[in-house]
C-alpha cells in the first residue's frame, strides 16, 4: 500500500527532508518544482513522465523509500507511468534481384 500526503502548503514543505521522507511517491507538475531542493533535483533524474487526466506530471519514488514500501511504490509507478520501450528496428528484407 502506498499512502499519500496532501496538504495545502505542500510546496512550502517540500524542501524539508523530514517532510519528504514521509512520501513514498512524489508527483510534480514540472521540473522547476524539483528545483526547491538540490537533493530533489538529483532524484528528479529518475522521474517518469505520466499523464493524469491529460495533465502532464512527473512521478518519482524518493531514494529514501526502501523495502516493501519501495516495492509497492514502484508497482504503482509502473502502473501510472509504464516504461515504454521501443522495439529494435528490423532491417528491411532485402529485395532479391529479378
Amino acid at each position: 500500500m502506498v499512502s499519500e500526503v496532501l496538504e495545502a502548503n505542500f510546496y512550502d514543505r517540500l524542501p524539508d527532508p523530514a517532510y519528504r521522507e514521509r512520501a513514498q511517491m512524489i508527483v510534480l507538475n514540472s521540473e522547476q518544482e524539483a528545483a526547491v531542493d538540490p537533493n530533489l533535483v538529483t532524484e528528479f533524474a529518475h522521474a517518469r513522465k505520466g499523464l493524469l487526466a491529460q495533465i502532464p506530471c512527473y512521478l518519482l519514488v524518493p531514494n529514501s523509500v526502501g523495502g516493501e514500501q519501495r516495492d509497492a511504490a514502484q508497482q504503482l509507478l509502473d502502473y501510472l507511468a509504464p516504461v515504454v520501450t521501443t522495439p529494435p528496428t528490423q532491417p528491411s528484407d532485402p529485395v532479391a534481384p529479378r
